[in-house]
């Protein structure tokens, strides 16, 4: 939603295309990719847990906790093994 609405402000078709086959795979890809950034972070703790992420990256491990403290993420979120 924040990345059409920056594009319509930046008189659309910018970032996203109006219409066309273009429009839909730059929607799948954006779709995908946020689904991936909360799924992909916690795989990354549990398989790679001192690949060291976080230090990194720290703005995104900010944005990750805020995430997962959104209530329709934590039921996403499984179990602790």
């Amino acid at each position: 939603m924040i990345v059409e609405y920056l594009d319509e402000l930046a008189g659309g078709g910018k970032l996203i295309p109006a219409s066309g086959p273009m429009r839909w795979k730059v929607k799948t890809e954006h779709s995908l990719l946020q689904g991936m950034l909360t799924r992909v972070l916690g795989y990354a703790d549990f398989r790679f847990a001192d690949c060291g992420w976080r230090k990194a990256y720290p703005k995104l491990d900010t944005f990750h906790q805020k995430m997962l403290e959104r209530p329709s993420v934590k039921v996403s979120v499984p179990p602790a093994g």
